[in-house]
Protein backbone atom coordinates (compact mmCIF):
# COMPACT_ATOMS: atom_id res chain seq x y z
CA UNK A 1 0.00 0.00 0.00
CA UNK A 2 2.77 2.44 0.96
CA UNK A 3 4.71 1.48 -2.18
CA UNK A 4 1.67 2.32 -4.33
CA UNK A 5 1.31 5.69 -2.65
CA UNK A 6 5.00 6.44 -3.19
CA UNK A 7 4.78 5.40 -6.83
CA UNK A 8 1.74 7.68 -7.29
CA UNK A 9 3.60 10.54 -5.63
CA UNK A 10 6.61 9.93 -7.84
CA UNK A 11 4.43 9.92 -10.96
CA UNK A 12 2.75 13.17 -9.89
CA UNK A 13 6.15 14.78 -9.24
CA UNK A 14 7.48 13.63 -12.61
CA UNK A 15 4.35 14.90 -14.37
CA UNK A 16 4.63 18.27 -12.62
CA UNK A 17 8.26 18.59 -13.63
CA UNK A 18 7.48 17.60 -17.21
CA UNK A 19 4.58 20.08 -17.33
CA UNK A 20 6.78 22.90 -15.99
CA UNK A 21 9.48 22.15 -18.56
CA UNK A 22 6.90 22.01 -21.36
CA UNK A 23 5.41 25.36 -20.25
CA UNK A 24 8.86 26.98 -20.14
CA UNK A 25 9.64 25.66 -23.61
CA UNK A 26 6.28 26.88 -24.92
CA UNK A 27 6.82 30.34 -23.41
CA UNK A 28 10.29 30.52 -24.97
CA UNK A 29 8.95 29.44 -28.36
CA UNK A 30 6.13 31.99 -28.23
CA UNK A 31 8.55 34.76 -27.33
CA UNK A 32 10.94 33.70 -30.09
CA UNK A 33 8.09 33.70 -32.59
CA UNK A 34 6.96 37.16 -31.48
CA UNK A 35 10.54 38.39 -31.67
CA UNK A 36 11.05 36.93 -35.14
CA UNK A 37 7.88 38.52 -36.51
CA UNK A 38 8.32 41.74 -34.58
CA UNK A 39 4.72 41.60 -33.39
CA UNK A 40 4.09 42.57 -29.82
CA UNK A 41 0.53 43.76 -30.39
CA UNK A 42 -0.87 46.39 -28.08
CA UNK A 43 1.30 45.36 -25.15
CA UNK A 44 3.09 48.13 -23.37
CA UNK A 45 6.86 48.22 -23.13
CA UNK A 46 6.54 47.47 -19.43
CA UNK A 47 4.47 44.33 -20.09
CA UNK A 48 6.93 43.22 -22.72
CA UNK A 49 9.89 43.73 -20.38
CA UNK A 50 8.08 41.72 -17.69
CA UNK A 51 7.58 38.86 -20.17
CA UNK A 52 11.24 38.96 -21.20
CA UNK A 53 12.30 38.90 -17.55
CA UNK A 54 9.96 35.99 -16.81
CA UNK A 55 11.28 33.97 -19.76
CA UNK A 56 14.89 34.69 -18.78
CA UNK A 57 14.16 33.71 -15.16
CA UNK A 58 12.58 30.43 -16.27
CA UNK A 59 15.52 29.74 -18.57
CA UNK A 60 18.03 30.35 -15.78
CA UNK A 61 16.00 28.12 -13.42
CA UNK A 62 16.04 25.32 -15.99
CA UNK A 63 19.82 25.61 -16.41
CA UNK A 64 20.40 25.70 -12.64
CA UNK A 65 18.20 22.65 -12.21
CA UNK A 66 20.20 20.73 -14.82
CA UNK A 67 23.42 21.84 -13.10
CA UNK A 68 22.13 20.54 -9.75
CA UNK A 69 21.07 17.27 -11.41
CA UNK A 70 24.59 16.84 -12.81
CA UNK A 71 26.07 17.67 -9.43
CA UNK A 72 23.98 15.01 -7.68
CA UNK A 73 25.02 12.41 -10.26
CA UNK A 74 28.58 12.67 -8.94
CA UNK A 75 27.63 11.87 -5.33
CA UNK A 76 28.32 8.24 -4.33
CA UNK A 77 25.14 6.23 -3.68
CA UNK A 78 26.09 4.61 -0.40
CA UNK A 79 25.99 5.44 3.29
CA UNK A 80 23.61 8.30 4.06
CA UNK A 81 22.58 8.69 0.43
CA UNK A 82 20.92 5.44 -0.59
CA UNK A 83 19.82 6.33 -4.12
CA UNK A 84 16.28 5.01 -3.59
CA UNK A 85 13.45 6.02 -5.92
CA UNK A 86 11.86 8.05 -3.17
CA UNK A 87 15.09 9.89 -2.50
CA UNK A 88 15.53 10.58 -6.20
CA UNK A 89 11.99 11.97 -6.45
CA UNK A 90 12.51 14.21 -3.43
CA UNK A 91 15.87 15.36 -4.78
CA UNK A 92 14.27 16.30 -8.12
CA UNK A 93 11.57 18.33 -6.37
CA UNK A 94 14.18 19.91 -4.09
CA UNK A 95 16.36 20.79 -7.09
CA UNK A 96 13.40 22.36 -8.89
CA UNK A 97 12.48 24.48 -5.87
CA UNK A 98 16.08 25.49 -5.24
CA UNK A 99 16.62 26.39 -8.89
CA UNK A 100 13.48 28.55 -8.88
CA UNK A 101 14.58 30.34 -5.70
CA UNK A 102 18.06 30.97 -7.08
CA UNK A 103 16.79 32.33 -10.39
CA UNK A 104 14.12 34.54 -8.81
CA UNK A 105 16.77 36.27 -6.70
CA UNK A 106 20.01 37.70 -8.03
CA UNK A 107 20.67 34.34 -9.66
CA UNK A 108 23.91 33.35 -11.31
CA UNK A 109 23.87 36.16 -13.87
CA UNK A 110 22.49 34.01 -16.69
CA UNK A 111 19.14 35.79 -16.53
CA UNK A 112 20.81 39.18 -16.98
CA UNK A 113 22.77 37.98 -20.00
CA UNK A 114 19.63 36.53 -21.61
CA UNK A 115 17.68 39.75 -21.03
CA UNK A 116 20.52 41.82 -22.47
CA UNK A 117 20.81 39.60 -25.56
CA UNK A 118 17.05 39.57 -26.20
CA UNK A 119 16.95 43.36 -25.89
CA UNK A 120 19.91 43.67 -28.25
CA UNK A 121 18.31 41.33 -30.80
CA UNK A 122 15.02 43.26 -30.63
CA UNK A 123 16.79 46.58 -31.23
CA UNK A 124 18.68 45.11 -34.16
CA UNK A 125 15.46 43.64 -35.62
CA UNK A 126 13.66 46.99 -35.26
CA UNK A 127 16.51 48.77 -37.07
CA UNK A 128 16.21 46.39 -40.02
CA UNK A 129 12.59 47.38 -40.62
Amino acid sequence: MADDALMNLKMIGAQSLAAARAQTLQNSQQHAQALATGLHGARSAQQHQAEVTKAATQFEAMLVQEMLKSMWSTVPQNGLISGSREEEMFRDMFNEGLANQISEGPGLGIKDVVIREITRAEKKASQLK
